[in-house]
């Protein structure tokens, strides 16, 4: 009886849910654990990190999270339950009478229905694989009076179908809105439209609940059709009772469609020549004109390089290997993606020479060492980014200090959170520590250092070692026998030499081994800075150098005097130890001291890398006096226990422990994966950048547990993106094409039915400010290259003039939460009357050198800044005081001042 009692409160910790409908017929329905009882915990709530999900468990039972060890969990439950004790479970099931701690389960009929006829059926664990999909009926609920109610069903692969409402875990996007009970009914709480996931054994679908505003529409007006996505907004408009907003003025279009395509506002001539009201047809050429532009591919060449993970803070170790700047690399990195972008290649492809990339590529030895000698030259000296951009594959993605790469590449290019996952099972996602080492398995063999040598070259090299090594010995033995007796002192001085060239020649096989072992990366800089470093506590190196190489130096010169005067073996035999010891001191100090001194500020590689690469060109092997550091894939290491590599929640790759893994998920991620991470992550970041905010948000986490606001448009964005062979040109045609895009951000009924606007960014305002001034305000020595465009110049600034402090000031002030809505958030963008002379002193005719009239003036400044002209008594108030205000210059930078800082300045709406 208290073991029973036990079991019961193992299944049924928490729950908020009292179920007093009428429970499905289950008399012939075969229940097992894995199709019934396991979900049927995971809804209840059981296996909740707080409860018996949690690390230890709790009341000494432990259940795995999301159900994902069903073996473990089903023995687990078996520990508690008796086949023979059908005729106690109701009582059991219906008075739960102790509990260690939290709210106790309340059962419903069809919980006590399902779990009685499991325990009377003999505890079936199941063997069934899970189902290929879900099916929500309806998908798209539409809550008119108040309730609805949805059905869901399970497709397996044989063509069955099992009910499964009462077993799945439902996540709402917005529980304000309506909330779903266990047997699918469906309650509205408020106004609105919500997206819903269910997930049932790993497998997920997506829905949305629609509840309507209860006044009746003044207008039946509804969203022109443009494309499918206006079908989509426009069904979820309809459904609210919402009307949508009218199509945006024509300038106020001009304007939108600008700033998000090419991040540059309207010209004067843009604004004269737009028409009155866009025909499809003329509004569809100005957008493919836009698309095709350069200023296109220069905004979202930098867009996905930023995506990418493209930072000059985070290029040192390349910059540190080709003696170059951050800033050069970083540069060549967005020119890499923006003439992709220019040439409309396919996102796959993109990220495909990203995370497959390798530095090499087909070419031989000597043809890649020549590519790297004049790819450092020229960004060293000319910042052409040229010769990089041509390169099939973008390597400097592998050259960054990026933290957890692979938890990087999971969140960046895939939307999923693998960071709790690295500890421990994540505690609301699917995903385990299991999922994450295997991710990371994919990445662990891409190593940044000199290629390894064949095994061929090896052996050359080692003979060439082994040969220095027995010519030193040799002279060490023909120079004690010979020479000792005649002119001992003589004997001493080269057997203390012969010694120290002994421990240098074995000094420099170690520092060797960083080619012939990948692993020993350590001898990038030389094995003996480590070694000084870490033997001595002082910061100051000339005084390590100097302290432990004179020590050394002296103490192996009388040790040998002592070793040559002693007669014994023992006192002989530690001596030669010890001298042994000594000379590797001195060996590595020398190393050190060329590191430290000799390359401070030049070459700071290792001495020793000169006697390598003199031993390579003896060898045949390279001719260089430097290796470079390349991109590749390890071979090296014993892969017989390695972790087999996998996406998360999908196969194995087999192939990839010989192979590259790296490809394997490429390929996967493009033709096999059901969720379409990487399709469905670019889309709903791209919709973000343009439309304000993610049909996913955060825009990094498409989990079950974050439904998008609308599945069914993110569903048909992802399938037209794929089958226009991701495409980004054709996917931001697709979205700015729409009735949806081109609605107002003014004049609407209900907000629901307008367009949201989003903050300009920052090199957004700097083009702005441009454009009023009528003037391009270059960069010149604050960065390199000496930008032609704020996107250029998206590398760090180094203001010394006032357009670099300008410009800095511009990114200070940007926006980061787009949701926000501020009332001064510029304020102090432009407040130094310096900066605003800036523009006003340059342009060509605001100021008071300007040919034209004043009424003119306010008319281009207005028209520039904000998209329309002022309301006739602001303008008259302006005009009123520049002409009576006595100093001209100081004059229009008030009124430049008061333009840059509306709200609508400070918005693309």
């Amino acid at each position: 009886m208290t073991r029973f009692n036990a079991s019961l409160f193992v299944f049924f910790c928490l729950s908020l849910q009292v179920f007093a409908e009428e429970p499905p017929r289950l008399e012939s329905q075969k229940v097992t654990f894995v199709d019934h009882v396991r979900p049927l915990m995971q809804r209840l709530g059981c296996a909740a990190f707080r409860c018996h999900g949690g690390i230890e468990g709790k009341g000494e039972f432990r259940l795995s999270r999301n159900g994902l060890k069903t073996n473990s969990d089903y023995e687990e439950v078996l520990k508690y339950c008796q086949t023979n004790t059908a005729n106690k479970s109701l009582s059991f099931l219906t008075m739960l009478e102790e509990h260690e701690e939290g709210e106790r389960v309340a059962l419903g009929p069809y919980e006590t229905q399902l779990l009685q006829r499991w325990f009377e059926q003999g505890n079936l664990r199941g063997e069934s694989l899970p189902p290929q999909r879900l099916i929500i009926e309806p998908a798209f609920v539409e809550c008119k009076n108040g309730e609805a109610s949805i059905t869901l069903v399970a497709l397996h692969e044989d063509g069955s179908r099992q009910s499964i409402t009462n077993l799945v875990v439902i996540h709402l996007k917005n529980p304000s809105i309506a909330q779903i009970e266990p047997s699918g009914q469906v309650s509205a709480l408020s106004p609105g439209s919500t997206g819903f996931s269910v997930s049932y054994r790993g497998v997920t679908a997506y829905g949305m609940i629609v509840v309507p505003v209860q006044e009746d529409s003044s207008t039946s007006r509804s969203l022109r059709k443009q494309n499918e996505i206006d079908h989509y907004v426009g069904r979820s408009l309809q459904a609210l009772n919402v009307v949508p907003s009218t199509q945006a003025a024509s300038k106020t279009l001009l304007r939108r469609v600008a700033f998000d395509l090419t991040g540059h506002p309207p010209t004067l001539q843009d604004y004269d020549a737009c028409p009155a009201e866009w025909s499809q047809t003329e509004y569809a050429d100005h957008v493919d004109q836009l698309i095709n532009s350069d200023p296109f591919s220069r905004k979202w060449g930098r867009w996905i390089a930023e995506l990418s993970g493209c930072d000059e803070r985070n290029l040192s170790p390349a910059a540190f290997a080709m003696k170059v700047r951050n800033e050069p690399l970083a540069f060549a990195w967005y020119d890499w993606t923006r003439q992709r972008v220019a040439q409309d290649a396919p996102y796959h492809e993109i990220v495909r020479n990203q995370l497959a990339a390798t530095s090499r590529g087909n070419r031989s030895t000597q043809q890649y060492s020549d590519f790297y000698e004049e790819l450092c030259e020229t960004l060293k000296e000319k910042f052409s980014s040229k010769l990089f951009a041509d390169e099939a594959s973008n390597d400097l993605f592998w050259k960054t200090t990026l933290g957890r790469r692979n938890e990087f590449i999971a969140q960046q290019f895939l939307g999923l959170d693998l960071e709790c996952a690295r500890c421990h099972d994540h505690p609301s996602e699917r995903w385990t520590q299991n999922d994450y080492d295997a991710f990371a398995a994919v990445f662990n063999r891409v190593v940044y250092q000199e290629q390894p040598l064949t095994r061929h070259n090896k052996r050359q090299v080692l003979s060439y070692l082994a040969g220095g090594i027995a010519f030193a010995l040799l002279m060490l033995l023909g120079i004690s026998l010979k020479l000792r007796k005649s002119f001992p002192t003589i004997s001493y001085l080269l057997f203390g030499m012969g010694v120290v060239v002994l421990g240098f020649v074995v000094f420099c096989g170690i520092n060797y081994l960083h080619l012939i072992n990948e692993k020993m990366t350590f001898t990038a800089r030389g094995f003996g800075v480590y070694f000084v470093d870490s033997l001595c506590p002082w910061t100051d190196s000339q005084l390590k150098i100097v302290s432990l190489g004179g020590i050394a130096i002296v103490a192996c010169l009388v040790i040998a005097i002592l070793l040559f005067r002693s007669r014994k073996m023992v006192a002989r035999a530690v001596g030669w130890g010890t001298v042994a010891v000594l000379a590797f001191i001195v060996a590595a100090t020398i190393d050190a001291a060329y590191v430290h001194t000799l390359g401070a500020g030049q070459d700071r590689f290792s001495g020793v890398h000169a006697l390598h690469h003199a031993v390579l060109r003896k060898a045949g092997v390279g001719g260089r006096e430097q290796q470079p550091r390349e991109i590749f894939l390890s071979h090296s290491a014993d892969r017989s226990t390695e972790i087999i590599p996998a996406v998360p929640a999908g196969p194995a790759f087999q192939n990839g422990v010989e192979d590259d893994p790296r490809k394997e998920l490429i390929e996967w991620l493009i033709h096999k994966d059901p969720n379409q991470f990487l399709a469905r992550n670019f889309v709903n970041r791209v919709w973000a950048e343009i439309m304000g905010e993610g049909l996913v948000s955060p825009v990094d986490n498409l989990s079950p547990a974050n439904p998008p606001s609308d599945p069914f448009l993110l569903d048909w964005l992802v399938a037209d993106f794929i089958n226009h062979n991701w495409s980004l040109k054709h996917l931001v045609r697709q979205i700015v094409l729409s009735s949806a895009y081109r609605r107002s951000t003014i004049d609407f009924e209900d907000p629901r039915g307008a367009r949201s606007i989003r903050p300009l960014q920052a090199a957004e305002r700097f083009h702005l400010i441009e454009a009023i001034a009528g003037i391009k305000l270059h960069f010149g020595k604050d960065c390199n290259p000496q930008a032609k465009s704020a996107y250029d110049a998206f590398v760090r600034l180094k203001p010394s003039t006032p357009v670099g402090k300008l410009m800095r000031q511009l990114l200070k002030s940007s926006l980061k939460n787009q949701k926000d809505i501020p009332l001064n958030a510029a304020i102090n963008s432009l407040t130094d009357n310096r900066r605003l002379a800036l523009i006003t002193g340059n342009s060509q005719w605001i100021g008071a050198s300007g040919k034209l009239d004043s009424n003119t003036k306010i008319n281009r400044m207005s028209l520039l800044a904000m998209g329309r002209k002022l309301e006739p008594q602001n303008h008259e108030f302006l005009v009123e005081f520049v002409e009576s205000h006595g100093d001209q210059q100081a004059a229009w930078n008030e009124i430049l001042w008061v333009l840059l800082n509306t709200e609508e300045a400070q918005f693309n709406y």
